[in-house]
């Protein structure tokens, strides 16, 4: 493994820069180098939104849920499964409240 010092991080984030953030699939002029809090490994550079996101998600998921950050890449996938599921058609008493109050509005 090598070493970027941080007087070449810009550079390293220029000449890395994608089309489109790899998380949210959005252009933009504002990257960031992204990095493995556990490592210290640089992943990519990816949009600062993208990297806000991608580092709650595993804060949440090691604090709050106790998860292993190996982990994690498979219980996304089962949240996306989940998300893709079909609708029950049935309306929760508080999604009802949610959407009266967003037509009030």
């Amino acid at each position: 493994m090598s070493y970027l010092p941080v007087n070449k991080l810009a550079e390293w984030r220029k000449a890395n820069e994608p089309s489109e953030c790899p998380i949210l699939k959005t252009k933009t002029n504002d990257w960031v180098v992204d990095h493995d809090h556990k490592s210290g490994e640089i992943r990519a550079v990816i949009s600062r939104q993208g990297n806000t996101l991608i580092g709650k998600i595993e804060n949440i998921f090691t604090s709050l849920c106790k998860g292993k950050a190996k982990d994690l890449p498979k219980v996304l996938e089962n949240i996306s499964k989940y998300l893709r599921k079909d609708s029950t058609k049935i309306l929760h008493p508080v999604g009802l409240n949610q959407l009266t109050s967003r037509f009030k509005n």
